[in-house]
């Protein structure tokens, strides 16, 4: 229905501007008496159709929008109602806008963990990574209240689809009729035209007389299948004379034939009737397309005519002409030919100028008319181009682009879309590039960008009502909060929000959503960035808001009390509680809910039903407290904390001098390890050093290690609710494990000498452009150490690193339409970032030559059938680089060893991340009971393609394969 709808659009745009032009003309021609100047005005007409028909669609006037038609309406609705129905097996995006490759098992151990509900990787076991080494869900389930929210739409628009579809047919059926009935005129002239032969010398001569030296290609000749004069030719001009008149009629009859013939060929008069004819095709609906064509006909043939009867001193004889050769020619009109007559109505306003003594003025224009005449067509033309009869045709490529744009749900998109996606997904130009691009267009002016979403619940797969939804608009990079708004859930569960223009032209703004609601468990803190969200779209994936999944709640309530036991109000509380996985590959995030105390210190705070959850206390005077809950829930009745121990000290650099303004975090470290969850918990407490450098800690239980750590950020739990100011760190300082007894010692942190480490970002063409952060790490004098380095808008990534650090290794990050290859040190080789951490340790020197080539990944998009063309719905998927080796490919849960990663499947389509180009690479599908299905190709830089790999049933059911005969990915059963 998109292309139908496309097509109205454009069919009900064209003939609106013609009937404004057509109508205009109608006037003109109804006030110009002499017919050279109708003849020019008509031509004028059409020239001016065209014109205004490419500025319309160009966009590049502005546009008065009349709100009569939509492109996207239609569209929308049944894109809404698809992406609604396939939602349930929609992935859940990860809420980091980076991915990175410690999907890796051994990767993955290594990377840092997050305070639960901070942004970032949550610390996980290989298991619990998804089938195709991303998170998300592939639930088989259709929301039943998702199709009718999007039915809603698509009812009203159901009728007029029909209409639209009909109009397009009976429009191409007008098209196809106009263009095929001037076949049988074509083929029957070339047929006279072969027939025919050279005329006499005598005529020949007569001709060249008329034409009076003009030069122009002419052919004369003679045919005896016609009964009239006829001009036909475009390229060359081609006149033909009846046998019939050559032989009957004197030589005054014959000048005159073909002097008026020879003015239709030397006005060019065939080539414009050509012209008209081919527009019929378009034109064919419109009244006064006709009245205008047969106009023109009538002006060419007066024309012509005063040409001729110039040719003796007495017009008259030449009308008695005309009306013997239109009686000997009635049904002999020839298509696509200029016949000396042309209809009975035609020859009586012809002779009528002939015989009232004007005929002199036909072929002279009066210029001022025709000027005036001109700035009308002008006026008009513009005038038809500004207007628009769509309701938003501006905004077509970003409503069509996008799921909601239209406040429906789909991946459709334009030529404009797609074209924008490439433009997207090129990095960065530098600033000179910027300016010069800016100079030959003007930027474009983004559009206000509408979306929805369905909340559903989790286990019954019923819309929510009354959910409150945060919505958050921020830039990632620098923590800034652009605006968070409100929205509730109708009784279909549906949501739907706004993003302003002005936000959308932010190039880093991520959405971030809170979904909460008194009876589930929340879900709070995941998000994307934007352009990732529209970049996705192009591949047919919704957004991640699209549809959220609460789990039903049951309370965990109780009081927090001193160790006198008096009630505690104001204090810090983090829940943190997760079901089973609805299957075995999949990751749950689950649910972190923050809450303080009452006045009377109780609480209440909602748990997954039936779920494993943990609770943290964070008093700001007493010690930290984490509660293994497990499956319990309920009333925990007086929750005790103890007294503590504070301790305080003072940060210096290497050399002895103190550094203020950085923060320093304690983490127990006992408690950490309690946690059997995929979270890092949020035992913390964090201070920020004054002028002289020193701090003081927050109290924590005596007799325990804990590991002090200088950082950017702050790690306790108190500070989650403000904004966290970053700051640089001046020095490095390595993590130290610390006891901290009763009564605590002062604890002194001191800087370790370091090394310098930049590295560039790169694109394809050597061009700096923007990267992400690395994350650096290794081990030292026992202890791990960790850094994230961030990359500057000039794609420079720049810190300090321990001197002497062991086991260094750089995990490098990007999104998943990019893809990287690094070098370490100039002219060195490069290396492919799938094939593990860049090793660059022990760090004794300097590093200030690591490059990051960054591409646009192409995107190949896998479709497993089997013989029959059936989706085969277990098959699993691997990418094999043809040159790597197995000791390089990963093995995600439930998946083949691969090199490259595929999003869980959509529609049985499984899309890759962060593909390499210019490698060749071997694609394999495999599904138990089948013989494996492989293909082998290379793509370049940004190259979409979609593959369909055939599976074979194995003759026997048990006729298993040999591993020799396996390729070494589907060799190796999965890593559980």
């Amino acid at each position: 229905m998109l292309g139908a709808a496309k097509f109205f659009y454009w069919i009900a745009t064209v003939e609106s501007i013609a009937l404004v032009l057509l109508s205009v003309e109608v006037a003109l021609v109804y006030f110009l008496p002499r017919p050279i100047e109708r003849l020019r005005t008509i031509q004028a007409t059409m020239a001016a159709l065209v014109v205004a028909c490419l500025l319309q669609s160009a966009h590049v006037l502005p546009q008065v929008s009349l709100g009569l038609l939509s492109v996207e309406e239609s569209a929308a609705a049944d894109a809404q109602v698809s992406a609604a129905t396939n939602s349930s097996s929609a992935p859940q995006l990860a809420s980091e806008p980076t991915s990175s490759r410690a999907s890796d098992a051994t990767s993955l151990a290594k990377r840092p963990s997050h305070a639960p509900g901070q942004t970032g990787p949550f610390s996980m076991d290989q298991s619990k990574a998804s089938s195709d080494g991303a998170e998300g869900s592939a639930t088989k389930e259709v929301d039943v209240a998702e199709v009718l929210e999007a039915e809603a739409p698509r009812a009203k628009t159901r009728s007029w689809q029909s209409v639209q579809t009909a109009v397009v047919a009976i429009f191409l059926f007008g098209a196809a009729w106009s263009l095929a009935h001037l076949l049988p005129g074509v083929l029957r002239l070339r047929r006279i035209i072969r027939r025919s032969r050279p005329a006499p010398a005598p005529l020949a001569q007569l001709l060249t007389q008329i034409m009076n030296g003009e030069k122009r290609k002419l052919t004369l000749r003679i045919s005896s299948e016609i009964r009239v004069p006829v001009a036909i030719g475009v390229r060359r001009g081609v006149i033909l004379l009846p046998e019939s008149i050559r032989r009957a009629s004197n030589d005054e009859a014959l000048r005159y034939c073909l002097a008026h013939e020879w003015s239709h060929v030397r006005n060019h008069d065939v080539a414009q009737w050509w012209a008209v004819q081919l527009c019929q095709s378009l034109l064919w609906c419109q009244p006064l397309f006709w009245m205008l064509r047969r106009e023109l006909r009538v002006c060419q043939d007066q024309i012509a005519d005063d040409f001729a009867a110039r040719q003796t001193a007495d017009p008259l004889s030449y009308a008695q002409l005309l009306i013997e050769l239109a009686r000997q020619a009635r049904g002999a009109r020839l298509a696509m030919a200029l016949t000396m007559t042309d209809g009975q109505s035609s020859l009586a306003r012809r002779i009528r100028l002939l015989t009232d003594g004007s005929y002199r003025w036909t072929s002279v224009g009066r210029p001022r008319v025709q000027i005036a005449a001109a700035l009308v067509l002008v006026a008009a033309t513009f005038g038809a181009a500004l207007v628009d009869l769509s309701t938003a045709h501006a905004a077509k490529d970003d409503k069509l682009a996008t799921i909601t744009d239209s406040n429906g749900t789909g991946a459709a998109s334009t030529d404009k879309s797609k074209k924008d996606e490439a433009n997207k997904d090129q990095p960065e130009k530098n600033a000179t590039e910027k300016e010069a691009a800016e100079k030959e267009a003007p930027p474009e002016v983004p559009k206000e960008l509408n979306y929805f979403g369905v909340v559903i619940d989790k286990t019954t797969k019923e819309p929510i009502e009354g959910v409150r939804i945060t919505v958050r608009r921020s830039v990632h990079s620098d923590d800034r909060i652009l605006e968070e708004s409100k929205h509730t859930t109708n009784d279909r569960g549906v949501f739907r929000f706004v993003i302003p223009p002005e936000q959308v032209a932010e190039p880093m703004l991520y959405i971030e959503l809170d979904v909460e609601h008194s009876d589930y468990a929340p879900k709070k803190g995941f998000g994307y960035s934007l352009g990732m969200i529209r970049k996705n779209l192009k591949n047919g994936e919704p957004p991640f808001f699209t549809r959220t999944e609460l789990d039903p709640a049951e309370p965990l309530t109780g009081r927090v009390v001193d160790p006198a036991g008096k009630p505690l109000a104001g204090v810090e509380l983090l829940t943190y509680s997760v079901g089973a996985p609805s299957s075995p590959n999949l990751f749950e995030y689950g649910s972190f809910e923050h809450g303080k105390t009452a006045e009377d210190g109780s609480f209440r705070m909602n748990l997954v039903k039936g779920g494993t959850s943990m609770l943290w206390i964070s008093p700001e005077k007493f010690a930290l407290r984490q509660l293994l809950i497990g499956d319990k829930k309920g009333d925990l009745g007086d929750v005790q904390v103890a007294a503590g121990v504070t301790s305080e000290g003072q940060v210096v650099d290497a050399e002895g001098k103190p550094v203020a303004g950085v923060w320093v975090n304690l983490e127990d470290i006992a408690a950490h390890n309690e946690i059997k969850l995929p979270v890092s918990g949020a035992m913390y407490r964090s201070a920020k050093t004054d002028a002289e450098g020193r701090f003081q800690l927050g109290p924590v239980k005596p007799g325990s290690e804990y590991k002090l750590t200088v950082e950017s950020t702050p790690s306790e739990m108190r500070f989650h609710h403000s904004k966290k100011q970053k700051v640089e760190l001046p020095a490095v300082f390595m993590p130290r494990t610390v006891a901290i007894a009763e009564p605590a010692l002062p604890l002194r942190i001191q800087a370790s000498p370091h090394v310098l480490f930049a590295a560039q970002n790169r694109d394809s063409k050597g061009k700096n452009c923007r990267g992400h952060w690395v994350l650096v790490y290794g081990r030292l004098d026992g202890e791990n150490f960790l850094a994230q380095m961030e990359s500057d808008d000039e794609g420079r990534i720049q810190g300090k690193l321990p001197r002497g650090l062991k086991q260094a290794q750089i995990d490098l990050t990007t999104n998943e339409h990019s893809s990287l290859r690094y070098r370490i040190g100039k002219d060195k080789p490069l290396m492919r970032d799938t094939q593990g951490p860049a090793s660059i340790g022990p760090l004794d020197h300097d590093l200030l030559d690591f490059e990051i080539i960054r591409y646009v990944a192409p995107i190949v998009t896998l479709k497993v059938v089997d013989q029959d063309g059936a989706r085969v719905a277990d098959a699993k998927v691997a990418g094999l680089y043809t040159d790597s080796d197995d000791s390089s490919r990963v093995s995600p849960a439930g998946g083949l060893r691969t090199d490259v990663f595929f999003k869980p499947p959509l529609d049985g389509l499984h899309r890759s991340v962060n593909l390499l180009p210019d490698e060749k690479i071997k694609f394999i599908a495999h599904a138990d009971g089948y013989a494996d299905a492989a293909e082998e190709m290379t793509l370049s830089e940004g190259e979409i393609k979609e593959v369909t790999l055939v599976l074979k049933r194995n003759a026997k059911p048990d006729d298993a394969t040999k591993p020799d005969e396996r390729s070494a990915a589907a060799e190796a059963k999965p890593t559980n």
